[in-house]
C-alpha cells in the first residue's frame, strides 16, 4: 500500500477539495493531531471508512483557535462535523502527570506542540479540551451545522469525570460542547449510522454506540424502559464517593456489554447512553484495515515523530480483557479481543516490505 503512487490523502484545503471536482464535502473530520493517513490515527481510520461507504470527506488538521475562519473553509459539511481532540487526550497530551506543560507533542510537525516558536498557550496547535472548543467554533462558523464528538477524549469525558490538570470535576463534554452527539468507543459502526440517518433525513435518537444531550421534556418523551441511573453532577458534589459508584456502574456496563442505557443529569442536561456497539468481526476488521491509506504523514505536516514511530507497524488485534487501573484500552476498545485474520496480517506484511 505504501509504494502505490496512485494512492492520495483525504482532501485537508478548499483546494484539495476542488481539485477533485468536488464543490462539498459530506463530512469535516476535525482533529487535534497533524493528518496521518495511517490506521493508526483514529481519525484517517474514520475518515476511509466514511469515504468507501460513498461519502465526501475532509480533513481539518490542527486548526487556528483563536476563531472559527479554518472552520468554513470547505463550507458548511452536507452532513456533520466529526470532532476529535486527536489520538490522544488534549490534557494528556498538554502536561505530564503532574501538571507541568509538556514541551514536546509526537503528534505535531516537528514534535513542536505550537505555531512557530512562541511558547503560549494561545499559540498551542491543540488547545486544552479541545473537544469543546473545536466545537464551539464548528458551531460560530456554522451555527446550524451538526457536531458529531468522538475519539479517546470524547469517549473518556462522556460522563462527570476527574480532570487532573484542574483537580476538579468537570462534567460531561457533550453537554459542554452542546454537541448533537457523542460516539464512544470504537466507533466504526455509529459513525455509518450517523452518516446514513443524516443522509436520509432522519434523527440521531438510540443509535448503538451512542450518548445523546437531552432536556427534561425530551427525555420524558422518549419513555425509556429500565434505564440504570448514574449518580448527577449536584449528588457527586454533595457527596463525593459517589464519583466512585458512577465510574464501577459505567466500567461494569462496558465490560459486560450490557443493553441497558446509562442516564446521569448534568448541570442542565440529561447525557443518555445507549449499549455499545457491537464489536466489528474479524473479516470486518480485514476489510477496514485493507482501505487505501498511504501510510504517511500529509506533505504539509512534514516530519510527524508518531508517525516514524508507527508508519510499519501492523495492527493484529483489538480491546482488552485486563481493564488494567492506568490503561484505558479496555474501557475504549471493549473487553473483547477480536483479531485480524493470519491471512490479512500477512499480506500487509508483503506490501510493508516490498
Amino acid at each position: 500500500m505504501a509504494q502505490d503512487k496512485k494512492l492520495h490523502f483525504l482532501p485537508t484545503t478548499y483546494a484539495e477539495m476542488t481539485a477533485r471536482g468536488w464543490e462539498y464535502v459530506d463530512v469535516v473530520l476535525v482533529t487535534g493531531d497533524a493528518y496521518v493517513d495511517h490506521p493508526s490515527f483514529g481519525v484517517a481510520l474514520i475518515g476511509r471508512l466514511l469515504e468507501a461507504n460513498g461519502y465526501r470527506v475532509a480533513i481539518l488538521s490542527q486548526p487556528r483557535h483563536h476563531a472559527p475562519d479554518d472552520f468554513r473553509q470547505f463550507g458548511k459539511p452536507r452532513l456533520f462535523f466529526g470532532i476529535t481532540a486527536g489520538n490522544l487526550d488534549s490534557i494528556v497530551a498538554n502536561y505530564s502527570g503532574n501538571a507541568k506543560v509538556r514541551d514536546r507533542d509526537d503528534y505535531s510537525p516537528g514534535g513542536n506542540p505550537y505555531f512557530g516558536l512562541e511558547a503560549e498557550k494561545k499559540m498551542r496547535r491543540r488547545p486544552d479540551r479541545a473537544t469543546i472548543l473545536y466545537s464551539n467554533l464548528a458551531r460560530a462558523a456554522y451555527p446550524d451545522a451538526v457536531v458529531v464528538l468522538g475519539g479517546i477524549e470524547a469517549s473518556l469525558r462522556r460522563f462527570v469525570h476527574y480532570d487532573y490538570q484542574q483537580q476538579r470535576l468537570r462534567g460531561s463534554v457533550l453537554t459542554d460542547a452542546k454537541a448533537d452527539l457523542l460516539i464512544y468507543g470504537m466507533g466504526e459502526r455509529a459513525v455509518l449510522e450517523t452518516a446514513g440517518r443524516l443522509a436520509r433525513g432522519e434523527d440521531l435518537a438510540s443509535i448503538p454506540g451512542t450518548c445523546e444531550r437531552l432536556t427534561e421534556k425530551e427525555l420524558e418523551a422518549r419513555r425509556i424502559s429500565a434505564p440504570i441511573l448514574l449518580p448527577s453532577w449536584s449528588e457527586i458534589q454533595a457527596d463525593l464517593p459517589l464519583f466512585l459508584e458512577a465510574e464501577l456502574t459505567v466500567d461494569r456496563q462496558a465490560r459486560s456489554y450490557g443493553d441497558e442505557p446509562l442516564l446521569q443529569f448534568q448541570q442542565a442536561a440529561w447525557v443518555l447512553q445507549h449499549r455499545p456497539a457491537a464489536p466489528l468481526n474479524t473479516a470486518e476488521l480485514d476489510d477496514l484495515y485493507r482501505l487505501p491509506f498511504t501510510r504517511k504523514a500529509h506533505p504539509s505536516s512534514g516530519d510527524v515523530p508518531a508517525c516514524r514511530m508507527i508508519r510499519d507497524s501492523i495492527t493484529i488485534v483489538r480491546g482488552c480483557c485486563g481493564n488494567c487501573s492506568f490503561c484505558a484500552i479496555s474501557r475504549h476498545q471493549g473487553p473483547k479481543i477480536i483479531s485480524l485474520s493470519r491471512d490479512s496480517v500477512v499480506q500487509e506484511v508483503r506490501e510493508l516490505a516490498g
